[in-house]
């Protein structure tokens, strides 16, 4: 429980710090401005402190480089209580997988459309449209988790650093070897302006174009299985698919979503081969519609 309420108190002066950055997002050199911010606070300091291995510290660093250049595109929501709802939810969450080492941060972004996005090192965002059509807690912890599995999985890093049209694979490997030499600096905990505005263009690509088809059929899958090891119904995360697949491809609300993503139709029947020898237990009480009506509307 002690572990539970760390992570939670993190998480809340995580969220904190991201609303914070909604007065700086239009900044042009916003990515430097949230770098003042976490270097005050001391909290990119505090985590790298915590970790064993440096490709996590790297990738925290990188996380949120990422997720400064999606909240330049959404702002947050400013709904303290849903904020700190998702939080809860999404640390419960992230306690069940391997890399429960990472700061992990949730939020709501306050834009209409329906989507949800992941950055490396643990950001995870849901946008109120998304929260909109959803029915009870299961249903988010399947949304949740399937971004969680992104992070877990390394997804975005991979494509990231395996991408040569992004042209920052070496940009990147030379900063891990910087990290690696284990300067003492804590400046040597971020990237440099050059490498900033890069990663920001490749970030801005990625949002735009998706992950493969088999990371996100991945993320599908492992996410159900999380969500299941938090004893929620995991089967709750397959009428979200069901609700997507019944808007039309022209909706302006799911256009991104349908751009980055495999057809709702065409994850379902994925999910439905694996889930066949998958152990996932279903169960009325693991909706939990009553505290996502109090909370996530």
């Amino acid at each position: 429980m002690m572990k539970i309420n760390n992570l939670l108190k993190k998480s809340v002066f995580s969220l904190s710090l991201l609303v914070f950055m909604m007065t700086l997002i239009a900044c042009k050199e916003v990515s430097l401005d949230v770098q003042d911010i976490v270097e005050t606070a001391g909290s990119i300091s505090r985590h790298v402190s915590n970790m064993g291995e440096k490709t996590d510290a790297e990738e925290v660093v990188i996380g949120k480089e990422v997720s400064a250049t999606l909240l330049g595109a959404f702002p947050l929501s400013n709904n303290r209580e849903k904020q700190l709802y998702i939080n809860r939810v999404g640390v419960w969450l992230a306690l069940q997988t391997n890399r429960t080492g990472l700061n992990w941060r949730f939020a709501v972004l306050d834009v209409q459309n329906i989507n949800a996005f992941a950055s490396p090192g643990g950001y995870i965002f849901v946008t109120r449209g998304l929260l909109d059509i959803l029915d009870n807690e299961a249903q988010l912890a399947g949304v949740l988790s399937h971004e969680i599995a992104h992070v877990i999985e390394r997804h975005h890093m991979n494509e990231l650093q395996s991408n040569a049209s992004f042209g920052i694979a070496n940009d990147l490997s030379q900063f891990a070897l910087r990290q690696s030499s284990g300067g003492d600096s804590l400046k040597t905990q971020y990237l440099s302006d050059e490498v900033s505005k890069k990663l920001m263009v490749a970030a801005k690509s990625l949002y735009s174009n998706g992950l493969a088809k088999t990371d996100e059929f991945s993320a599908d899958h492992l996410g159900m299985l999380i969500s299941a090891k938090a004893g929620y119904d995991p089967y709750a995360y397959l009428e979200v698919l069901h609700k997507l697949d019944k808007y039309s491809t022209d909706d302006s609300q799911l256009a991104l979503l349908f751009k980055t993503h495999p057809k709702p139709s065409e994850r379902l029947s994925h999910l439905d081969t694996l889930i066949q020898s998958s152990a996932l237990n279903a169960a009325d009480d693991k909706l939990l519609t009553n505290r996502f009506m109090k909370y996530g509307m």
